[in-house]
């Protein structure tokens, strides 16, 4: 009789689970190949389907990115008169743009909300050793702020050499602010960064692995390398520290 219990109950939990996440799963905004492998994992598994969406395929920041959109809508009325002014610096009005740039232009608009400018200079860094020297030197000469975002930062002989850099700078009285990853950045502990803090710096990590916060994910990463410095100079691509 237990064990009879046990697989009635068991079976009941199965199906009440299937009839709430695969609702879910179906209504979120996800390529139909994840779809399909989820509720597939979720009707034929139920438990440990439901166990691995949990880790895996819950987006839990979408409050958060509602409220950041929000945001952006009330500072329209600031942004507008700046868009005004990039206007003059619109590449599109130019006669030299060709429409393959241009369409290039339209596009990378819509998807980042930031219109392409005349008047840049992009120089293409080949390696670690290059973009660590040209980083370097930007640092070096910032006088406002240094914003840093990576998915990698680990505190060896690179990593060391550049929080030491941020640390003077900090110390100096520009604005430092450096953003790692969670998973990525693993390596990098609270240590490691307690010299940039008192020196003034302000350090984050992005989406922490910790099942006790109520917003976390495993997958859910940040990989993302760019840095800013006093928005004049700027750094992209696919190297880590």
């Amino acid at each position: 009789m237990f064990w009879a219990a046990v697989s009635v109950a068991l079976t009941l939990g199965g199906w009440l689970l299937v009839a709430f996440l695969v609702p879910r799963v179906v209504s979120e905004r996800r390529e139909s190949a994840a779809t399909l492998a989820w509720v597939l994992a979720i009707v034929f598994m139920p438990f440990v389907g439901a166990l691995l969406y949990w880790a895996f395929g819950v987006t839990r920041l979408r409050r958060k990115r509602v409220r950041r959109r929000r945001a952006l809508q009330s500072l329209e009325p600031e942004l507008a008169p700046l868009r005004d002014r990039l206007g003059a610096l619109d590449p599109l009005k130019s006669p030299g743009t060709s429409p393959e740039d241009a369409g290039l232009m339209r596009a990378a608009a819509s998807l980042t909300g930031a219109p392409a400018t005349l008047g840049n200079r992009a120089d293409l860094l080949l390696d670690g050793k290059a973009t660590f020297a040209a980083l370097a030197e930007a640092i070096e000469a910032a006088r406002d702020h240094v914003h840093l975002e990576y998915y990698i930062f680990r505190p060896d002989g690179v990593g060391r050499s550049l929080l030491e850099r941020l640390e003077r700078k900090a110390r100096a009285g520009v604005e430092v602010r450096l953003l790692v990853d969670g998973v990525g950045s693993w390596s990098l502990a609270e240590a490691d960064l307690e010299p940039l803090r008192k020196a003034g710096g302000r350090t984050a990590a992005f989406a922490p692995v910790n099942p006790l916060l109520r917003r976390w994910s495993l997958n859910l990463r940040n990989h993302r390398k760019i840095v800013v410095v006093d928005g004049q100079v700027g750094f992209t691509g696919g190297v880590n520290v």
